[in-house]
């Protein structure tokens, strides 16, 4: 068997330098954050909800007359229409500094406005005038709602008719406590994201309180990964592609390596996301024009910081069943990085099903997902669990092996190339790992995805696709 995994191993020659040079540092790297406390919230997060609580921020009743959001929202608009189509991948830092314009940080006098908050805070008390021209839900759950709301450039003051269509947020009501509110507000607030914006992760531009209800804004995307897999074609299997496609992975590998603080050089940012899925990836644009779509991180509402002094990550948050490690039903280390790990090789796993055969390919993927005889919690998820006599009673679990069938045999279609077989490599035997040890950390992830998009642009061969569909030959180590 240990030849027979060597045998494949080595077929990925270019990878496996790079991941054999990260493994070596698996057990450092990975650094799994022991969980232990009770509560829901670690005191970072309690402070803040206390102070909420404690503090009443008020707006002078001029900011409802001339000082509203929409009156402005002009230079955010004007600078906006300025972005260059094929500009994608630094669209949201841009975004994140535009919001700022409108809200410079000499207007905190005037509008009373908190001034340790950043993104800016405000409170609208009871009023019952709308902040916007238009809100449209366009999701909802039982913590949150989410609108797309407008602006009309009619409401704007001095537009001088430069903007010629509403500007569009997108706007998160809270619909738990102050403290669901907190942890979410914490999140970005120890990303630093206005300090240090990210391509790849959605920036919070500002919050407000209006009628006892806490509301988060954002920019407007075009939908999340769910609705990109169901509504965009498979791309075309070319070089083009697979470049965007590798900088869409390796983006949201450094998010998540971002949030994990793995790429912070002082260690003092440790952080899980809690519940990645393709609801909460974003995509900005639209692939089949010019402008290649961005896929942003979003939705922190289940994550957890905390410093080198605060190590201890809560039990009970929320997560979606689909996406979750078997860790969850088979041990009580509750949400871990390694977690992360986890459900983001589910959402590759998709992304790589929707690549070779669009929504057709995602509905395969969710199939083999699916147990229709079984009625537990793991009858739609990625691994199932049994239990084992000789382990006085523990449980274990495994990847479902139509899951592991369907993504190996899509090596041997004629869409493949040696880059799509090292993303599939890196999900099987680095990301969809039942023992956590055995995952890759975020970073490890990012240096080699970094290295197979390096591949790409120096290596013809590398992006080459098959001629024609062939079967595999022998049986690859994970189908054992």
């Amino acid at each position: 068997m240990d030849t027979e995994h060597e045998e494949y191993r080595r077929s990925f020659p270019g990878l496996q330098e790079a991941m054999d040079h990260t493994w070596a540092q698996v057990s450092k790297a990975n650094d799994i954050i022991s969980t232990g406390l009770e509560e829901n919230d670690n005191n970072a997060t309690k402070r803040l909800a206390k102070h909420l609580d404690t503090t009443t921020l008020s707006l002078d009743e001029g900011w409802h007359d001339s000082g509203t959001i929409s009156s402005r929202a002009a230079t955010w608009g004007t600078c906006r229409r300025r972005l260059e189509p094929g500009s994608t991948n630094t669209t949201i830092e841009k975004w994140y500094r535009m919001w700022r314009l409108m809200f410079p940080t000499a207007l905190a006098d005037e509008f009373n406005l908190l001034k340790i908050a950043d993104p800016p805070f405000y409170d609208f008390r009871d009023s019952s005038r709308s902040i916007f021209d238009e809100a449209e839900a366009i999701k909802s759950g039982g913590s949150s709602q989410v609108f797309r709301v407008r602006i009309h450039p009619s409401h704007i003051p001095d537009n001088g008719g430069q903007l010629k269509g509403d500007l569009a947020f997108a706007v998160k009501k809270i619909n738990g406590t102050s403290k669901d509110y907190a942890r979410e507000r914490d999140a970005y607030q120890r990303l630093s994201l206005d300090q240090n914006p990210h391509p790849h992760i959605i920036p919070l531009l500002a919050t407000y309180k209006k009628e006892g209800k806490y509301h988060f804004v954002f920019p407007s995307a075009d939908g999340d990964l769910a609705m990109f897999w169901r509504n965009q074609p498979r791309p075309s299997n070319d070089k083009r592609s697979l470049e965007w496609f590798g900088g869409q992975m390796r983006g949201l590998a450094d998010a998540l390596s971002t949030v994990h603080g793995q790429n912070s050089h002082d260690g003092y940012l440790h952080g899980v996301h809690g519940d990645l899925k393709p609801e909460n990836i974003l995509y900005f644009g639209s692939n089949d024009s010019d402008r290649w779509s961005t896929f942003a991180l979003a939705d922190f509402g289940s994550s957890y910081f905390c410093t080198p002094e605060e190590r201890d990550i809560p039990k009970g948050l929320k997560h979606t069943p689909a996406y979750r490690a078997p860790e969850i039903d088979t041990t009580t280390v509750g949400i871990t990085q390694a977690y992360d790990i986890w459900s983001l090789g589910c959402v590759f796993a998709e992304a790589i099903s929707w690549f070779y055969d669009g929504k057709a390919g995602i509905a395969k993927l969710i199939e083999a997902r699916l147990d229709d005889e079984n009625n537990s919690p793991n009858r739609d998820a990625f691994f199932y669990v049994k239990f084992n006599f000789d382990m006085r009673g523990g449980l274990s679990a495994k990847l479902k092996p139509d899951i592991r069938r369907l993504l190996i045999s899509l090596r041997g279609k004629s869409r493949s190339s040696p880059f799509m077989d090292d993303m599939l490599y890196i999900v099987l035997e680095g990301m969809l790992k039942v023992n956590m040890s055995e995952r890759m950390s975020a970073r490890e992830i990012l240096t080699a995805l970094t290295q197979m998009c390096m591949n790409l642009e120096s290596d013809p061969a590398y992006s080459e696709p098959r001629t024609s569909d062939v079967e595999m030959v022998g049986q690859p180590f994970f189908l054992t």
